[in-house]
This record gives structure tokens, C-alpha cells and sequence, in this order.
């Protein structure tokens, strides 16, 4: 324990580590005492009011209520550290949390429930996921399988996916029934592919044996196919042939398969709704080139159906006109509108017998009907990207810089709820107004720099004379969020780097990579962007080769809605004939897409950062397994 004590962990890691081990002492209380049941009552309508004060007394109350070695005396404790973290108590939360008392209720406290709970509610930050395996004991043979589940999603946390692999493999050799065996494939094949598409493929082990080498080489072939079902076709008949009896050929192949046949099985008469004149035609004609282009790519020329567009032009009502004559040509499915306002139309529209794929969300809150999917290049997407990712990082306290515009508004908000309700504090935000290029008051007020300016001038009139003298900046900060556009984020980051936040990680969104540009000013900027923008993946190399053939100009202006219209005709036999659409997570070229709630398809994005001002993939941590829905309350 002293050594543990003396090691140097970030703020925060170790406690958000040992809360989800004590969280885990037991699947469910006992029954509360009489005595202690108003104590509990109370104490959860104020963690619920987040009135964490009085939630930390209470439950340091309950705590003493009970014996020093109970299970309810583990869940005390553990509300009293989150009430005093979420109170910003962090270093009181983390002496309660490292004493013996804690570590002893941690170790004798691990039932299957509490491994199930762990593994799927565990810290993201790597010290604290070292801690964790380092703490837990090794558990009996009827709880190893779990223990094994746990310890695969340490190692995929940890940056080892072939260690990750191969746990799981030996896990599935201790399960009996198809069924479980066919549920740990499922587990296994769904964390490797995520994985895969993250990251890229991975190396095979030279000394791993036929099952884990086969279950890489099956994520590799998909991730380089995935948007060729010919060339998935060929390279499975060759997988199948070098793995003749790998498990994944009865668990994970007929679903592969399945899912292929659908894909291929397009409507007969699809209606491409877009405002192809007016002020967005230009937008319009690049999501028509992406739908083009899946409709010829990769030798469906014969088989996918008839792709057919109509002009919505700009009003509003325009939508509506268009899925009119789409019904009286006989469309069997639509995609579009583009514009927002026309999508909520159609939305609210009474008329809607087809499956619609919407180019835009509707409003938050917004009722979206059944059959109609909500698909756009979403900028809170990538806002919560950039909140996930630096909280997978360990990164918990951050500040903001935002356009004082309708567009910051909504990434501040999409940032603010996934970055708080997972655990990290907004410490400040600043607003600019962009293309002002004057931002060093803006930057100053964000940095603090200018109590350290108060400071020196103090001292200066003290002294009596002039002194040299360098700002400095808050040294609380851990991230800064920067949603920025080139011409801005060139004049901001200048400014970062003069009031002394050059050690601190800038995260922005991808409006930031401006293509054909070298921007050597945002060197370090990390940014999540689509993987067509990228230019890094195999699979679509050819595409990309013929959009830029075909449309030189609009590839290099528009990529990005080339490749949602691209996505967007993929998708369609999916929407069209599955009744659980996008089940397992679809690769394609906007990112990694899955169904959300409301049928809103979300994206995970490959992550990239400046260096010498060209965006460089970053291979270091991979995306979240799943959207985020931790709660900000204790377990």
C-alpha cells in the first residue's frame, strides 16, 4: 500500500479506478435496517439533487451507521468519494479512498456480478486501469470466465489487442453450450473489428496460435473489403481455406454473409431528394456524385436499382413537392433531404409510406417517425468524439474556446454533456467572435493570464522598476477545446502558445483541416475526422481515385459530402430490408456508423494530428466500444 501511495498517478485516475472497484462490492444491497433506511433515502435524493455537499455528509454518516466491513459500509464509502469528487473535492476524495479499510473492502468483495459490473463500467485512464489489475486477486475456477471477459477489456483499454485475443479465446474454451461460446465470438469478433477499424489492421503474431491469427485475418480482410462485397467474397473463400476449422466460421461468418446479401439487395427505385438549384446546389451535386459513386462502384452497375433525382430547391416546402412526385414515380426508398428545415417537413408530413433516409437531424427532441432515419455529417458528433477520447486519456479538466456563433453553441453543448456526464469538468469557456483576428484578450481571460499580469505590475511598483517578465497561465487545465475554422484556429493557437498553454492538449473538431492546405501553424492539433478525408484506407482507395477522376474540383472541395452520399446509398439495403439495422457497427466512409436512439445514425471517427501542417493518423488509443451512457451518479 505505501508503495502504492508513493507512486505518482495523475489527479483523479487512481480514485475514478478504486470507486468502480468498490462500486462493485456486491450485485445488490441488502435490504437497509430501519435504522439506516432514512440515511439511505436521503442520501439518494441528494446525490440525485447533485447537491454533492450534503450527499458526502450523509453518507459519511451511513458509513459510520454501519460495520467497518460490510457490503453496505463499501457502498457508503463509495458515495462518499463521488460526492466529494463531483463536489471538486478530488484530494479528500482520494485519501478516503487509498486507505486500508478501502483496499480491504475492494478485495474481498468480487462476485460474478461485480466482475460483469467492472468490466463493463471501468475507468477509461490507463493508471487507473494498472491499478485495478493490480489490486484484484486472482478469482476461483467458477468465476474465471468472468474474470478472463474483465481482463480482455483491461488489455483492449491498455493498448494489447492480441493479448485481448488471446484471453478471449481461452475464455471461450472454458464455457459450455454453443450459445455462450457463440455470444464470447460475438464479444470477441465486435471489440477486434472496432479495433480494427480505429486503428488499422493488425500485424499477425508470429507465435500466436491458428484461432487468434484467424480472428485477426478475419478483421483484416473485412476492414480492407468493406466497401467491395466481390472482394469480401474471394478474400473469405481464401480465409476459409487457410482456416478450416476456426470457430468464427459458424458464430461470425453466416452473420458476415447475411449482412452481405443484404447489402446487396437494393431497392428497385430510389429517389435521391437534394436542392439542386439555388444557393446549395454545389452542396447538392457532391452528395449526388457520393450516391453515383456507390451506385457503380465495385461492379454494381447490374444489380442495384434505379437511382433517380429530384429538386427540392431551397424552401422549405420543397420537400414535401419532391417526395410527392417520388411517390408517383413508384420509389421504393428515398434518401434526402439535405437541408434541415425540409427534413423536419418531411418528418412532420403526414404522407410517409417509404423508408427515408434523411441527410440531417432533426432538432434535439425532435419525434422522428418509424422508417425515417436521421443521417448527417453532424458536428456534435465530433464534439463528442473529442469529450471521449480525451477522458479515455485521462484528461478530466478542460476549457473552452468557441465561435460565438449558433454552430459553437451546439458543439459547446454536445462537448459540455458528454464531457461532464462521464466524469470531467468544464473549468472555463471563453467565446470569440470568428474572423476578428484578435484574440489575445479572448485567450488572457480564458488562460488567467492576466492575474499574473496584476501580479508583476504589483511587484513592479513595489520594486520600483521595470521587470522581464513572462505570463503565465493556469496550471489547472488538462485539454482545451477548440472548435475552430482554419483562418481562426491559425490566429488562436499562436496566442495559446505566447500566454504559456504549450503543454496542453488542443482538441478540435475537423472544419479545422481545410483540404490542399499545409497549416505548420496548427502543429499538435488533434482532430477526428471521416476516414474518406483521411485518405488512409484501403478499402476506399478506388473510390476516391474515381471521385477525383471524375470530379477533381468537387473531391477536393466537398470530400466530405461525397462520401456521406456515398455512405448514404450503401446504407440503404440495410434500412430497406433488416428489421434490426446496423446491429454490429457499419465501416464505412463518413466513419464507423451505428443506430442511435430516434434512428439517428452516429459515427465514430478515425483520429488525427497536425504534424508539419498535414493531419497525421493517430494509432495510440481506440474509439469507444460502444456510445457512451455512463451515468453521473454512482453505481
Amino acid at each position: 500500500m505505501n508503495a502504492l501511495a508513493r507512486r505518482p498517478l495523475r489527479r483523479g485516475a487512481l480514485l475514478c479506478g478504486l470507486v468502480l472497484v468498490l462500486a462493485a462490492c456486491a450485485p445488490l444491497p441488502p435490504r437497509p435496517s430501519v435504522r439506516t433506511a432514512p440515511l439511505t433515502s436521503a442520501l439518494h435524493v441528494a446525490l440525485a439533487a447533485h447537491d454533492w455537499t450534503r450527499a458526502r455528509l450523509l453518507a459519511a454518516r451511513l458509513r459510520r451507521s454501519v460495520p467497518a466491513d460490510s457490503e453496505a459500509a463499501a457502498r457508503a464509502l463509495v458515495r462518499e468519494a463521488w460526492a466529494d469528487l463531483r463536489g471538486g473535492a478530488a484530494q479528500r476524495a482520494r485519501q478516503l479512498v487509498v486507505g486500508p479499510s478501502a483496499r480491504a473492502l475492494a478485495a474481498k468483495r468480487l462476485d460474478p456480478a461485480a466482475w460483469s459490473f467492472l468490466g463493463s463500467r471501468i475507468a477509461h485512464q490507463p493508471h487507473a486501469v494498472r491499478t485495478l489489475a493490480a489490486w484484484l486477486p486472482n478469482p476461483p475456477p467458477a468465476l474465471l470466465p468472468r474474470a478472463l471477459s474483465f481482463r480482455a477489456g483491461l488489455n483492449w483499454k491498455l493498448g494489447h489487442p492480441r493479448t485481448a485475443v488471446r484471453l478471449l479465446v481461452a475464455r471461450r474454451g472454458l464455457l459450455v453450450g454453443s450459445t455462450s461460446r457463440a455470444r464470447n465470438d460475438r464479444l470477441l469478433w465486435r471489440a477486434l473489428n472496432l479495433w480494427v477499424a480505429g486503428h488499422g489492421p493488425l500485424p499477425l503474431p508470429a507465435t500466436a496460435g491458428a484461432t487468434v491469427r484467424g480472428w485477426i485475418a478475419l478483421a483484416d480482410l473485412e476492414h480492407r473489403s468493406a466497401s467491395d462485397p466481390a472482394l469480401f467474397r474471394r478474400l473469405l473463400a481464401r480465409w476459409e481455406t487457410r482456416y478450416p476449422h476456426h470457430p468464427a466460421r459458424l458464430s461470425v461468418v453466416p452473420r458476415l454473409l447475411a449482412r452481405l446479401s443484404l447489402l446487396t439487395r437494393y431497392p428497385s427505385r430510389v429517389a435521391v431528394l437534394l436542392p439542386l438549384r439555388g444557393p446549395y446546389r454545389d452542396a447538392a451535386r457532391a452528395v449526388a456524385g457520393g450516391v453515383l459513386l456507390a451506385r457503380f462502384a465495385g461492379g454494381r452497375a447490374a444489380s442495384a436499382g434505379t437511382v433517380r433525382f429530384f429538386d427540392t430547391g431551397a424552401g422549405r416546402s420543397g420537400a414535401l413537392r419532391a417526395y410527392a412526385r417520388a411517390r408517383r414515380w413508384g420509389a421504393a426508398a428515398v434518401i434526402g433531404p439535405l437541408l434541415a428545415p425540409q427534413v423536419a417537413a418531411l418528418a412532420k408530413s403526414r404522407h410517409r409510406d417509404l423508408t427515408i433516409l434523411a441527410l440531417n437531424d432533426l432538432e434535439r427532441g425532435a419525434h422522428a417517425p418509424q422508417r425515417f432515419y436521421q443521417f448527417g455529417i453532424s458536428p456534435e458528433d465530433e464534439a463528442r468524439e473529442d469529450a471521449r477520447r480525451a477522458l479515455a486519456h485521462g484528461r478530466r479538466i478542460a476549457a473552452a474556446l468557441i465561435p460565438r456563433t449558433a454552430w459553437g453553441s451546439r458543439v459547446l453543448a454536445a462537448f459540455r454533456r458528454a464531457y461532464t456526464r462521464d466524469g470531467g469538468t468544464l473549468a472555463a469557456v471563453a467565446f470569440y467572435r470568428p474572423g476578428r483576428h484578435d484574440y489575445a484578450g479572448t485567450v488572457r481571460r480564458l488562460l488567467r493570464v492576466d492575474a499574473s499580469l496584476v501580479r508583476a505590475r504589483t511587484l513592479e511598483s513595489i520594486l520600483g522598476q521595470p521587470l522581464v517578465f513572462q505570463p503565465v497561465a493556469r496550471q489547472d487545465l488538462e485539454m482545451i477545446f477548440m472548435p475552430a475554422r482554419t483562418a481562426d484556429a491559425r490566429e488562436l493557437r499562436p496566442e495559446l502558445r505566447y500566454f504559456g498553454a504549450l503543454n496542453i492538449p488542443v482538441y478540435a473538431l475537423a472544419e479545422i483541416d481545410e483540404p490542399g492546405i499545409v497549416h505548420r501553424d496548427l502543429d499538435g492539433i488533434r482532430f477526428p475526422n471521416m476516414p474518406w478525408m483521411l485518405g488512409h484506407e484501403p478499402a476506399l482507395a478506388p473510390v476516391r481515385r474515381e471521385a477525383a477522376k471524375l470530379w477533381p474540383s468537387l473531391a477536393r472541395r466537398d470530400g466530405r459530402l461525397l462520401a456521406l452520399g456515398f455512405d448514404a446509398y450503401r446504407l440503404l439495403p440495410l434500412l430497406v430490408h433488416s428489421r434490426h439495422p446496423l446491429r454490429s457497427p457499419f465501416p464505412g466512409a463518413t466513419g464507423l456508423l451505428y443506430l442511435g436512439r430516434g434512428r439517428v445514425i452516429h459515427r465514430h471517427l478515425r483520429w488525427a494530428v497536425f504534424r508539419h501542417g498535414r493531419p497525421v493518423p493517430i494509432t495510440t488509443h481506440r474509439p469507444p466500444l460502444a456510445p457512451s451512457r455512463t451515468s453521473t451518479s454512482p453505481p
